[in-house]
């Protein structure tokens, strides 16, 4: 059976009419699903901006229309997870079936392409051009950069989203080691990202035989050294895995602990 979407699931439920789903349903489905909730998977590498992004869970980070708790962005702006540096012309009014994207410009210099796969939307045209999107399927692999292209009918020229993913690399000055600003959904509910309601998992993507390792952490934020029960660096990742100035690429997994918001 193919995977399906969490959008497609929900198309595919019934409307509940008839009331057959009681209270010892929804309470049997909360007992269920509640616990830790991966929100995040992929690589990163302290010694460059990049990562690659498997999977995210839109419900934690960026809404569309945001910029952290300020709503109102157009969906080109820079701030946008998936920004449309180029919104097409002669695109039909209304909005259009899925269109399947085709990853045609790298974030890394040299490729032609991209490695992401599988990020499928709908548009809405207005004026011959996209005003609004929903996104379908997510796909992944999808690093910060990287350029995805949407050939939909009838379009005289295709619509293009930039991906700017839900971590941001930044370095800190005379430091040059990239750590992530980790986007928030704010309209959700679901918060900042914190050392409290975060759990990180790490391990290095390759290590050679015999090697030491001189620093290896992953945590979201950081707490006081000299009163540990002071945290700040709210949604930042710090993740650094090296050897004698070599830096080791990452898998990495967070979690979110429901309730510590």
């Amino acid at each position: 059976m193919a995977y399906k979407s969490k959008r497609e699931l929900l198309e595919d439920l019934e409307d509940n009419t008839g009331k057959d789903i009681g209270a010892e349903d929804v309470s049997s489905i909360v007992d269920s699903i509640y616990g830790p909730k991966l929100i995040y998977a992929g690589i990163v590498d302290d010694g460059q901006p990049l990562s690659i992004d498997f999977y995210f869970d839109p419900d934690f980070f960026q809404a569309k229309g945001y910029n952290g708790t300020s709503g109102g962005q157009a969906i080109n702006h820079e701030s946008q997870i998936y920004q449309f540096t180029n919104l097409g012309t002669g695109i039909p009014d209304g909005w259009s079936g899925n269109i399947n994207g085709i990853n045609t410009g790298s974030a890394v210099s040299g490729e032609t392409s991209g490695a992401g796969v599988g990020l499928t939307i709908k548009v809405f045209g207005a004026g011959g051009v996209v005003t609004d999107y929903e996104i379908v399927r997510q796909g992944g692999g999808f690093r910060n950069g990287d350029e995805i292209t949407f050939a939909g009918a009838g379009f005289t020229t295709s619509p293009v989203i930039t991906y700017n993913g839900p971590l941001r690399g930044f370095a800190t000055a005379g430091d040059s080691h990239y750590y992530r600003n980790m986007t928030f959904n704010h309209p959700s509910g679901n918060g900042n990202h914190t050392q409290i309601n975060s759990i990180v998992s790490m391990v290095p993507y390759a290590l050679t035989s015999g090697t030491d390792m001189e620093d290896l952490y992953a945590r979201v934020g950081t707490h006081s050294t000299t009163n540990p029960f002071q945290y700040y660096d709210e949604n930042k990742l710090f993740a650094r895995a090296g050897y004698d100035g070599t830096t080791v690429r990452m898998n990495v997994q967070i979690w979110r602990v429901n309730g510590n918001i």
